[in-house]
């Protein structure tokens, strides 16, 4: 989006991409095209979607590139975090309330929810995100349509950087959850998870790969730091 490459934090503040957001979108969508007709990854049977407008629009890239014939599917849980009072501010805002010289924006804000007891701030809790997030996640699986040949397709969920890291880290993918913790996920990148619904309602996934953007081609905006 705009306000991406500018380093201003979104939150949920529905900005448009700009062209460089419209390009990796497409490359992305190539990218996943390519893949499903080498027979590299299953037929995709559904793309889900954050309802804010950059998500969206990278959605019906991927959806228009692939030819799905289900449409997408909109989730206001996919948003990233609400940011409240900082969401059009920069990061060093975030870090300077906290009392934080260093670490990830999301350890700050959830220092910043626990510090503000009346609520002033409007920030979202973590738990508040992860528990939408993983609804959500839920609900998209729960509309694949049912596989043809004995192979489930997949399912392309496209949300935010924040967000989903988030989600992985309360998951806690793979055999070592924590091992890309400081990592941010760049625009238009590809992580891959399998994911196991559970009879309890939980949620297991094993990450495949994290943040893969070969297919952005030095598109990626400097400092991916941003929600």
């Amino acid at each position: 989006s705009t306000q991406s490459t500018w380093g201003t934090l979104q939150g949920q503040r529905d900005v448009p991409l700009n062209e460089l957001g419209a390009r990796q979108a497409a490359l992305c969508a190539a990218r996943l095209l390519e893949e499903t007709n080498s027979g590299a990854i299953p037929v995709i049977g559904l793309v889900a979607s954050s309802d804010l407008t950059r998500s969206l629009c990278t959605a019906e890239a991927v959806h228009s590139a692939l030819g799905c014939t289900l449409p997408i599917v909109q989730f206001p849980g996919l948003r990233e975090r609400c940011l409240g009072s900082f969401e059009g501010r920069k990061w060093s805002d975030v870090m300077a309330v906290a009392g934080r010289a260093e670490g990830s924006l999301h350890e700050a804000l959830d220092t910043v929810v626990a510090n503000d007891v009346d609520g002033l701030t409007g920030v979202e809790s973590r738990e508040k995100l992860v528990v939408r997030m993983k609804e959500s996640l839920s609900a998209s699986i729960n509309q694949v349509p049912e596989p043809t040949n004995g192979e489930l397709p997949h399912v392309v969920i496209v949300s935010h950087g924040g967000a989903l890291r988030c989600l992985l880290s309360a998951l806690q993918c793979g055999a070592e959850p924590f091992a890309w913790r400081g990592h941010s996920l760049h625009n238009a990148s590809i992580t891959r998870a399998r994911v196991m619904l559970h009879e309890n309602a939980e949620i297991t996934c094993q990450l495949l790969c994290y943040d893969d953007s070969d297919h952005l081609a030095g598109l990626q905006a400097a400092d991916p730091r941003n929600c």
